[in-house]
């Protein structure tokens, strides 16, 4: 789900911030091991 969510707010993301506060929200749910290296 996660996956999915994160793949849709990425492709609608129109600005740097956007994206940079998308690539900050997956790297934290992968340091607590919500995300896989693979999915990250």
């Amino acid at each position: 789900m996660f996956h999915a969510n994160m793949r849709s707010a990425i492709e609608g993301a129109r600005t740097l911030a956007q994206r940079d506060d998308l690539s900050r929200t997956i790297w934290q749910a992968h340091a607590a091991e919500t995300v896989t290296d693979t999915e990250a």
